[in-house]
């Protein structure tokens, strides 16, 4: 991909910045400095710990796994060590210099990751801590480096992922080639490719993590852990996969469906009670939120949790249907109302249809196309979850044109799901924009008609690259869809006029 090649080349020519520069380099020339204490300097600043791993990764001696910032030392020297260490202070952080902030606040993200490993590894004196933690931080070094080989970029990434989009989705769309690719192919251009379990780490099976986060011990007996999952949920380096994973979308909006999925994951993967698992989660965040990586006006994981509130939806309304309670689920309950005929307007309709797509199926977006009225035209009536550039009230698509929405369209009360082996031919049949912001997993689509009339389409997808759609889902999906119609027909009928 020519992508990936150029920004591998640009990450390569970065120089990271070193948070306390000169209190670092006071430190590291005194001159009786010993191992022990150049280890505590290096370990202040990730930067400087990143600097000697990253060189021991390539000594000519290496013959097995770097297991950690000890054992860079070890093998580079106290000398060798304090001098690359000395080198990045000469690269001090410059809060007005464009990508300086960002870079850091992709780092404390990285350390808030840590103290989760630290967390969960606490209760298992078998385990190699100092690998694990190094192993994390890794994972998301290519996140650090981005800001600075392109502010500009990475500031409309932030700004879209604040809008509520999927970062990993939003990364894809802007740099032109995933995180994970990029992170893989510049370890390896640092010389860490030949570590297995850092291999493993960098990317997680999609379904494994969908299947494990079925697992959640929410109450009574452990559930039983099939062997497959299980097998990957106790390989070492899997929790520094989750705490990367979990760190990057808790700092995104603690409150998200992907979060709370992730945290039920860390439950299968410790066993212990779901209640504990997200108590200690929160706790990690608190502690980590004094870390000095987190720069003065950064967000912090305890701002994240204890001061900001969820994200307001792009549907807001003041619904008057019953809500959805945790010991129900919500596809039905969402039925059982559009049967009773309970939504009083067309605003809390649509309000409650999203809240379902997305708290009760995990199809994180959506939208509502409709004929306008007098016009071959489908018009965007609502959207949740796109980037409002892409998917607005201005986006329409022609119903007597060869596209995908207008095929469906036609068809009565038709539900179809694009599937991952579909996803390029589909992308064929929409305009340019909609096209590329189709997730690789592909899309659930329902035709929706009125008094038997055709009248429009709705799209819904789990707005992700990394989270597959799964057939109960798209079951679910066309339950969804028939009491959808249904219940717009009936407010239709109260409210002539419904369509653009």
């Amino acid at each position: 991909m020519v992508a990936l090649t150029q920004w591998q080349e640009q990450l390569m020519q970065v120089q990271l910045p070193v948070q306390q520069a000169g209190a670092c380099t006071d430190a590291l020339n005194a001159p009786d400095l010993s191992g022990q204490d150049l280890l505590q300097c290096l370990r202040t600043d990730v930067v400087l710990g990143t600097t000697v791993v990253t060189a021991a990764a390539q000594h000519p001696r290496l013959r097995e796994s770097l297991r950690g910032l000890a054992h860079a030392v070890n093998m580079l020297g106290v000398d060798r060590s304090r001098q690359l260490a000395l080198l990045a202070c000469g690269h001090p952080l410059a809060p007005e210099t464009p990508g300086h902030l960002l870079s850091r606040q992709a780092m404390g993200t990285s350390v808030f990751a840590t103290y989760l490993i630290r967390r969960w590894a606490a209760r298992d004196k078998h385990l190699d801590v100092d690998y694990l933690v190094w192993v994390t931080l890794l994972l998301g070094l290519s996140r650090w480096k981005l800001p600075l080989a392109n502010p500009e970029l990475a500031t409309q990434i932030e700004q879209r992922v604040a809008l509520g989009e999927h970062r990993a989705a939003v990364e894809r769309a802007v740099l032109g080639c995933s995180t994970d690719d990029l992170n893989t192919a510049h370890l390896k251009d640092l010389g860490l490719a030949d570590d297995a379990e850092l291999r493993r780490s960098l990317r997680a099976d999609p379904r494994l993590l969908v299947q494990a986060s079925r697992l959640a011990w929410t109450s009574g007996l452990a559930p039983q852990v099939p062997a497959p999952v299980g097998r990957w949920l106790h390989q070492p380096t899997t929790a520094c996969t989750l705490a990367h994973l979990l760190a990057s979308a808790a700092m995104d909006d603690w409150y998200s469906h992907r979060t709370q999925t992730l945290m039920a994951v860390v439950c299968a993967h410790v066993g212990r009670p779901l209640e504990t698992v997200v108590r200690d989660i929160y706790q990690a965040g608190v502690s980590a939120s004094h870390d000095p990586h987190f720069q003065p006006g950064m967000p912090t994981p305890a701002q994240r949790v204890l001061v900001e509130s969820p994200r307001p939806r792009r549907l807001s309304s003041s619904t008057k249907t019953p809500r959805v309670s945790p010991s129900h689920d919500a596809v039905q309950l969402f039925m059982d109302n559009c049967q009773a005929g309970r939504h009083t307007d067309m605003a809390s309709f649509l309000a409650a249809a999203s809240d379902t797509l997305v708290h009760g199926l995990g199809l994180t977006r959506s939208a509502l196309f409709l004929k306008r009225t007098g016009a071959d035209t489908l018009a965007c009536y609502t959207a949740h979850g796109f980037d409002p550039q892409v998917m607005n009230r201005h986006t329409t698509l022609s119903t007597v044109e060869d596209n995908l929405l207008s095929r469906l369209f036609h068809q009565p009360t038709v539900s179809i799901w694009i599937r991952e082996a579909n996803v390029a031919a589909a992308r064929q049949l929409l305009p340019p924009a909609l096209g590329h912001t189709l997730s690789e997993h592909g899309l659930f689509l329902s035709s929706i008609h009125v008094n038997r009339q055709p009248v429009g389409v709705v799209w819904a997808d789990s707005g992700s690259d990394e989270w597959p759609l799964e057939r109960e889902q798209y079951t679910e999906f066309r339950l969804f869809a028939s009491h959808f119609g249904m219940e717009l027909s009936r407010l239709a009928r109260l409210r002539p006029g419904t369509t653009h």
